[in-house]
């Protein structure tokens, strides 16, 4: 139905109309690397390498650094929705389900999964029931890693977070007396001032100091950014020990057959954005 708005032409659309146009993308996924951007190629040709999956997929390049990914198999979907955190160039993908009116740049990423290393924990603390309880302290707990369950590795222990990053992450816990610092794998872009990522220290605005502010510290004797400071450095970010691939069944599955019509031979890839409904 056409109507005249406020601000010109509206259309509206039926529910039949409506599901019509978003079936094509049921099996679609949204990504986006939380950092630098980069070309279609290299993120065909480094999720290929990682994901190794059984049946068709697609990915196409939209605006603002977001990509769209479609699948022929629900299982390829449910892997790759599942089996993250995925790391790309020592950065994070935010791996989201295709949902109706998304538009790139317009929806903000509040949250993402991130592996959390523990380190020096009580040998009695290794114990699944209570890393979950942990994971729960930091965020949403996924899952934790199985050789951290197999207790194989008593150095550190290894689970995966889902992280509001809206919100400084934590730098430190405490399990009865122990003072447990966390460690974070690829935190890409973060700053290691206000614990925030998507920013660097250099052009953090957290803490800035206006007269105001200088005058109550001074008499005080404090200043604004006593609060925050060492609660976060370079030791918050897991730099060697972690194996980038990913645990579960990458290792076992195959690649698929990437030819397919409408795509170019081999690459699996396709220019330019999905419709919008």
């Amino acid at each position: 139905m056409i109507s005249e708005g406020p601000n010109g032409p509206t259309i509206k659309l039926s529910e039949d109309l409506k599901n019509q146009l978003c079936k094509p993308w049921s099996n679609a996924l949204i990504l986006k690397v939380m950092g630098r951007n980069h070309t279609l190629n290299f993120m065909h040709a480094k999720l290929r390498q990682k994901w190794q999956l059984i049946g068709h997929w697609q990915l196409t390049d939209l605006e603002e650094g977001y990509f769209m990914v479609t699948f022929q198999m629900l299982d390829d979907l449910e892997y790759v929705l599942t089996e993250g955190p995925w790391v790309i160039a020592n950065q994070y993908i935010v791996v989201q389900k295709w949902r109706p009116n998304f538009v790139p740049g317009e929806d903000a990423i509040q949250k993402m999964l991130v592996w959390v290393r523990l380190s020096k924990l009580p040998m009695e603390c290794i114990d699944v029931d209570l890393l979950r309880n942990i994971g729960r302290m930091l965020g949403t707990t996924i899952k934790v890693d199985p050789i951290t369950k197999s207790q194989a590795r008593d150095r550190y222990a290894r689970i995966c977070v889902e992280i509001d990053i809206t919100k400084p992450f934590k730098s430190s816990l405490s399990v009865e007396d122990h003072s447990i610092m966390i460690e974070y794998k690829s935190l890409g872009l973060f700053c290691f001032k206000c614990g925030k990522v998507r920013h660097y220290k250099d052009s953090c605005r957290e803490g800035v100091v206006t007269q105001t502010d200088q005058d109550r510290n001074a008499k005080q004797g404090t200043s604004v950014d006593s609060s925050i400071k060492d609660l976060y450095g370079p030791w918050m970010q897991v730099t060697y020990g972690i194996n980038t691939r990913n645990m579960g069944s990458s290792a076992t599955r195959k690649r698929g057959n990437f030819q397919s019509q409408g795509w170019k031979a081999g690459t699996g890839m396709k220019h330019g954005n999905g419709p919008r409904c």
